[in-house]
């Protein structure tokens, strides 16, 4: 993405298929799966449900990255939606994650948790770039010339 796509990111997502999210909007709410679309240390975009919360509140968020031999789980973080918006036919919400709102002695292993997370993604991600034929890659495929 360019600067001219408003892209207010610190660091690049990670596309999150392997990561199950949840969310509810106050501690006597249920908890709601979501669809998780990228993922950083810093926040996640999830599609919008339809009765999806405004931007600028809050919402509980816990995530799960099953691994073969462990398991990363968040029980409890905090995030702010940040932005609503349609792309690439998807209506979404960013969740920007408050780390600090958590108990002062698990803000910084939180950040470290959600450091890993992004890590091992980004990690899966770059070994299915590799293992993936040239041609399933956007841009490096053999395309027919269609100019006349």
């Amino acid at each position: 993405m360019t600067e001219s796509d408003n892209e207010r990111r610190r660091f690049q997502r990670f596309p999150a298929s392997e990561l199950a999210a949840q969310w509810r909007r106050g501690r006597g709410s249920h908890w709601q799966s979501l669809t998780v679309y990228d993922f950083t240390r810093d926040g996640m975009a999830v599609a919008r449900p339809q009765d999806g919360p405004a931007e600028g509140e809050q919402v509980e968020v816990r995530l799960a990255l099953t691994l073969d031999n462990d398991d990363i789980r968040i029980d409890r973080l905090t995030a702010t939606v940040v932005n609503r918006q349609s792309r690439r036919g998807h209506d979404s919400i960013g969740l920007e994650f408050q780390p600090e709102t958590a108990l002062l002695t698990r803000s910084d292993g939180l950040r470290a948790q959600l450091g890993r997370i992004e890590g091992i993604l980004d990690r899966e991600e770059q070994h299915q770039l590799r293992t993936q034929p040239a041609d399933a890659i956007p841009g490096l495929g053999h395309e027919e010339d269609t100019r006349g």
